[in-house]
């Protein structure tokens, strides 16, 4: 397997567990608070929005790497 489809696979994943971990504290409210480095929610009145750090953090050095390589 060529290294853009593995990397692109391992960003699915990672896709998923973020959708799943934006939608899980609603379903379950005991669910504890996650680590602000691994899930932040930002709330604009009815609006919430919620991104990983860790996962921008990731993105961002795998972008550079296939970037300075061609």
């Amino acid at each position: 397997m060529r290294v853009e489809a593995l990397t692109g696979v391992i960003l699915i994943m990672i896709g998923v567990i973020l959708l799943l971990i934006g939608v899980a504290p609603r379903l379950l409210e005991s669910i504890p608070k996650l680590h602000p480095i691994i899930y932040t929610q930002v709330s604009l009145g009815d609006l919430k929005i919620g991104t990983s750090p860790l996962a921008i953090i990731i993105l961002t050095i795998l972008y550079l790497f296939f970037a300075l390589r061609s």
